[in-house]
């Protein structure tokens, strides 16, 4: 039978001791490490056994408590994670701290050091031996997920509740280092980490053996919490900046419709009046196009931590963004132009990339001087969606152009931007699975000109059956 725990310590001791002598003995061992009569943890079990060797010796003599131990508790089956124990080693060490001299003692104090700067660091660090038992969980870690040091280190992977357990060990299954925004639910909220991974002792990245694995644990759900709460600020930003546009707008088709109906009051003849009904019905369409682009793109702010992915239509998207953009007067007349395939689909949030879109040509066009124009491009590239938006502005200096995706940078005057357009830019393309680029200047023979170019996997439907 293989003993996991201190009752099956004593049940297994019985046999050779009788039932009182092997209770008293698995006591006294506990009592001397100070360890709980319910801790199941391997590196608990291993010091125990330890201790009862030792106290066996001191009453039967080192070759009788020997044999019984490897008898009844055998190593392999109070913990087969082969022979290193690097607890007991760390619980030695401590033990026998005050008795290093010379060089050990600078060895043991540089091994401190090393220890305290990674239990310290604002990152979760969690190292596993090669039987995936812990032998290290600092404070950070600790707190991010709500289990003490004290529990964790000594017992194995699978020891830890869920979502943990899961989250962990599906990494550890990964070929992929690194792993970003693991989204899951713990205690009713939502979280959201980073995942990285790194093996020890392992020369060759192709081989598979390794004395362990350190793994980082970087809470980002109050960074995800802030994502979201910009991208929404931006968003009434921008319908702030249209607003004054809104009324001119809607002004214009109301004042149509006004006309229309009189001439049907005070000029019908003859058939004219289906005519001038249909007009009435195209000016209104109008006016409800304009308020519902206005309305989903302000209601999609509320719903940017998660969503539903759907087929978007890209062509459809574009032209709510022409809608939007047009309501936005400026002082300056650009001429914006579009062209993109009525088919073609990408697998995400319509409202998400409306707001990538039109983020991308205010930008153009705030960088292009009045009379030039700024075009919207969509096409298919064997099985993805590129998507270009090109200015013929003065570009973006080699200087800045590693930092236009940092939050709160912007080149504008103060009061003009608050430099978080392109970063919610670059955080929605990732939350849609899409990449983006920048090709500036554009016109390599001029030196002007920016192209954003974003790439999406396409949505293809499946050929009928």
């Amino acid at each position: 039978m293989v003993a996991k725990s201190p009752e099956e310590f004593v049940r297994s001791l019985s046999k050779p001791l009788g039932q009182k002598a092997a209770n008293r003995e698995v006591n006294q061992a506990l009592k001397d490490l100070k360890i709980r009569y319910d801790d199941n943890r391997p590196s608990s079990l291993r010091l125990l056994r330890g201790r009862l060797e030792a106290n066996l010796s001191g009453l039967l003599g080192p070759s009788i408590a020997g044999d019984i131990i490897d008898s009844y508790l055998p190593f392999s089956i109070v913990a087969g994670h082969g022979s290193a124990d690097l607890n007991v080693i760390e619980s030695r060490i401590e033990s026998y701290r005050s008795n290093l001299s010379g060089m050990a003692a600078d060895l043991d104090n540089l091994r401190r050091y090393h220890r305290q700067v990674l239990l310290e660091l604002p990152l979760g660090v969690c190292s596993l031996s090669t039987e995936d038992e812990i032998v290290m969980w600092n404070q950070a870690l600790a707190e991010i997920t709500g289990i003490d040091a004290g529990e964790a280190v000594g017992s194995q992977l699978q020891d830890l509740p869920n979502p943990w357990y899961e989250l962990l060990q599906q990494f550890l299954r990964k070929d992929e280092h690194h792993t970003y925004k693991n989204n899951f639910q713990l205690n009713g909220q939502k979280k959201s980490v980073n995942l990285h991974k790194a093996y020890i002792d392992q020369s060759d990245p192709r081989e598979l053996n390794h004395e362990g694995v350190v793994l980082l644990i970087e809470d980002i759900s109050e960074t995800e919490i802030l994502e979201a709460s910009l991208t929404h600020s931006e968003r009434l930003a921008s319908i702030g900046r249209l607003a004054a546009g809104v009324a001119h707008e809607i002004g214009n088709p109301i004042t149509g419709i006004a006309c229309l109906a009189q001439t049907i009051r005070d000029e019908y003849k003859g058939n004219e009046l289906g005519q001038l009904a249909g007009q009435i019905i195209e000016q209104t369409n109008r006016t409800s196009k304009i308020l519902q682009s206005l309305v989903n793109f302000a209601h999609a702010g509320a719903s940017l931590g998660s969503y539903e992915k759907q087929i978007v239509n890209v062509y459809e998207c574009m032209q709510e963004t022409f809608t939007l953009i047009s309501l936005d007067k400026k002082s300056k007349e650009i001429k914006i132009s579009s062209q993109c395939d009525e088919g073609l689909n990408i697998f995400g949030d319509p409202q998400k990339l409306l707001q990538v879109m039109l983020n991308l040509v205010n930008n153009a066009r705030d960088a292009s001087a009045a009379g030039s124009e700024v075009s919207m491009a969509a096409s298919q590239v064997d099985s993805q969606i590129k998507i270009t938006v090109t200015d013929n502005g003065v570009g973006i200096p080699e200087a800045i152009r590693d930092r236009v995706f940092d939050p709160f940078f912007t080149t504008k005057e103060a009061g003009e931007g608050t430099g978080l357009g392109l970063s919610m830019v670059f955080s929605i393309v990732g939350d849609l699975g899409g990449e983006i680029d920048i090709l500036s200047p554009h016109n390599k023979d001029l030196g002007t000109g920016t192209q954003v170019v974003l790439t999406f996997a396409g949505y293809f439907k499946p050929p009928a059956s």
